[in-house]
C-alpha cells in the first residue's frame, strides 16, 4: 500500500470544496420561494408597525411617518390557525406593511389621497397627496383593532378601521372599513379604492376564482368585474398543488357590519412582474388581460367604490373582509390536517435530496481514496 501523496489530498480537497459550494447554493435555492415575484424593497424602511390579532389571524399596520406610509397594512395567519405562519398579504409573516394601501379619490378638487409613500401615479389632471403629510391620529388601539384618522385639505375626515373579529377559525375575519365624513361647508365627490397584495405560501403570483353556490374556474389573467356578480372569491398559491386558501368578501360573509359590494372588483398585476400594475397607480387602473398568476409573477386584487356626492355632514363608509375558512356546504374544504402534513413534507423533501447528494459525493471521495491507496 502506497502512502497518499499531496496531489491525492488536493484532489480530495477540491471535491470537498465543490461539495460545500453545492450545499450553499442548494440551501439558498430551497430557502427562497420559487414563485416569489420580483418585488422591489419597500420605498422606505418599515418604522413602527403594530399588530392586532386574535391569534388566528394577524393584521400589521404602519403607524409612523418617514416609512412606507401610515395606514399601510398586511395580514398573516397566527399561531392558533391550522396553517400558522402563512402570508395572506405580501410580507405578512415578516410583519412588514407596505405593498397594500388604500386610496381616496376626490373628483371635484382633483386630488388622489393615498396611504402609501411610494408616489403612485395619480389620475390624469389629479394631484397626488400622501396622507402622511396630512394631520393624522391613531384614535383606537386595542389588541384586536386599530383606527387611524386623517383630515384632508378639503376638510374631509378619513378614517381607516381595521379589526380582527372572531374566536374560532370558523368565525375569524379581518375587517377593513374606510369612512369619509364631509366636514366641509360644500359638497365633495369621493371614490374609494382598496389595493390588496395577495400572497399565499410565498407564492406572489396567486390565482383567484369566484364563488357562488359553486366555485367558478381558476383565473390567472387580469380580469375586471363591473359589478362583480358573485358572493366572494378565493385565492390560492397554485390550483394544481394548493397549500393554503384565502377568501375575500363581495356580498358575503353575513356578518356585521356587512361587506359593501364594490362597483368594480378586479384581479390585476401588482406591478413588479408584469409591470406596471395596481400599486403604481393611485386610483384608476385598466387591466389588459396579462397573465399575473404563476411562477415568477405577481398578482393583486382591487376593490373600487365609484365616486358619489357627499353633502356637508354626509358620511360614506365601505367595508371588506378577508378570512381563511368559511363554513357552508358550498365553501372550500378546511385547510388543515392533511394539507399541513403535505406542506411539512414538501419542506423536508429538498433537504432529503440534499442529504442524499452529500452522501453520494462523500462516497465518491472515499472511492477515489481507496483506488489510490
Amino acid at each position: 500500500m502506497r502512502e497518499h501523496t499531496s496531489s491525492d489530498f488536493k484532489r480530495a480537497s477540491k471535491l470537498l470544496a465543490t461539495l460545500a459550494l453545492i450545499v450553499v447554493v442548494l440551501s439558498y435555492a430551497f430557502a427562497t420561494p420559487v414563485n416569489a415575484g420580483l418585488k422591489p424593497p419597500p420605498p422606505f424602511p418599515v418604522n413602527s408597525p403594530v399588530g392586532i390579532t386574535n391569534n388566528i389571524l394577524e393584521a400589521w399596520v404602519e403607524t409612523a411617518t418617514l416609512g412606507p406610509g401610515v395606514g399601510t397594512y398586511t395580514i398573516c395567519t397566527g399561531p392558533a390557525h391550522t396553517n400558522p405562519g402563512q402570508d395572506v398579504f405580501y410580507d405578512g409573516v415578516a410583519h412588514s406593511p407596505w405593498s397594500t394601501y388604500n386610496s381616496i379619490h376626490v373628483v371635484d378638487t382633483l386630488r388622489d389621497y393615498v396611504t402609501t409613500t411610494s408616489a403612485p401615479a395619480p389620475d390624469l389632471g389629479f394631484t397626488l397627496v400622501g396622507l402622511d403629510n396630512q394631520p393624522w391620529l391613531v384614535t383606537i388601539f386595542t389588541p384586536t383593532r386599530i383606527v387611524i384618522q386623517w383630515t384632508t385639505i378639503e376638510n374631509l375626515l378619513v378614517e381607516q378601521d381595521i379589526e380582527v373579529i372572531g374566536t374560532t377559525i370558523a368565525d375569524t375575519f379581518v375587517r377593513v372599513t374606510m369612512t369619509v365624513t364631509n366636514k366641509d361647508e360644500i359638497l365633495h365627490m369621493v371614490g374609494i379604492r382598496y389595493q390588496w397584495d395577495i400572497m399565499i405560501d410565498g407564492f406572489d403570483g396567486s390565482w383567484i376564482r369566484p364563488w357562488d353556490a359553486t366555485p367558478g374556474g381558476w383565473l390567472s389573467v387580469e380580469t375586471p368585474w363591473t359589478p362583480p356578480p358573485f358572493q366572494y372569491w378565493e385565492t390560492t398559491n397554485d390550483p394544481a398543488a394548493p397549500v393554503f386558501s384565502v377568501l375575500g368578501s363581495i356580498m358575503r360573509p353575513p356578518v356585521a357590519p356587512p361587506p359593501t359590494p364594490p362597483d368594480t372588483f378586479m384581479l390585476a398585476a401588482w406591478g413588479s412582474a408584469p409591470a406596471p400594475g395596481l400599486y403604481d397607480f393611485a386610483y384608476s387602473f385598466t387591466p389588459t388581460g396579462r397573465t399575473v398568476a404563476g411562477p415568477g409573477l405577481d398578482s393583486a386584487v382591487a376593490y373600487y367604490w365609484n365616486p358619489v356626492e357627499l353633502a356637508p355632514g354626509a358620511i360614506r363608509s365601505v367595508t371588506a373582509y378577508v378570512w381563511c375558512l368559511y363554513v357552508t356546504a358550498a365553501a372550500p374544504p378546511p385547510v388543515g390536517g392533511y394539507v399541513v402534513a403535505i406542506s411539512k413534507l414538501e419542506l423536508l423533501t429538498p433537504w432529503i435530496g440534499l442529504i442524499g447528494l452529500v452522501g453520494a459525493v462523500t462516497a465518491a471521495v472515499a472511492t477515489i481514496r481507496r483506488r489510490k491507496s
